[in-house]
């Protein structure tokens, strides 16, 4: 099922509509740059307008509130009614796209590196993570996402980290500076 949601400036001002299922409504990735302007200069809260509707009904709604409230006001590019939910590339393109992908060898193809090598590699590309209440509250420390990912069994911590979503199982999670 689909839903139609708004993104609203703190003020309540919205400043995009948009059709989703998942978690779409709360996505960071796969925005526009005039969105992510906006974002970046107020923050957004989320208002899910109706859900429970076939694509086709919140494609429509999504094309009536773009109309009422003027593509001029948004940061919406269309009109709306678009998009590419369920969209699957032809086969002669996945074909062209896998040739594409397959060029050239990893430098480390066929080596193997010592126990105490990984180790090392992990160690030195891990980031210390906070885990916060969605209000703002310390909940834990953990060494990296991948020892947060494992101690809470949320597993969207390495999107909340990058900036991709908000929240992951109605927790903020932040990297922090190991120095």
């Amino acid at each position: 099922m689909f839903y139609v949601y708004l993104h609203k400036k703190p003020n309540g001002q919205i400043f995009y509509v948009g059709k989703g299922k998942g978690y779409r409504a709360t996505q960071k990735w796969s925005r526009n740059p005039h969105w992510k302007r906006v974002v970046d200069k107020y923050g957004y809260n989320v208002t899910i307008f109706k859900d429970n509707m076939t694509e086709q009904e919140a494609l429509n709604l999504e094309m009536e509130l773009i109309e009422a409230i003027g593509l001029d006001n948004l940061t919406n590019l269309t009109i709306g009614g678009d998009g590419t939910s369920g969209y699957s590339h032809k086969d002669e393109t996945k074909r062209k796209i896998g040739l594409a992908n397959s060029g050239g060898s990893s430098w480390s193809k066929g080596k193997r590196l010592s126990k105490k090598h990984r180790k090392g590699i992990g160690e030195g590309n891990s980031k210390k993570v906070h885990q916060f209440t969605c209000d703002g509250k310390f909940v834990a420390e953990y060494n990296s996402a991948s020892e947060a990912v494992k101690k809470t069994g949320i597993t969207g911590v390495y999107r909340v980290c990058l900036g991709m979503d908000e929240l992951a199982k109605g927790y903020k999670f932040k990297y922090i500076n190991n120095n």
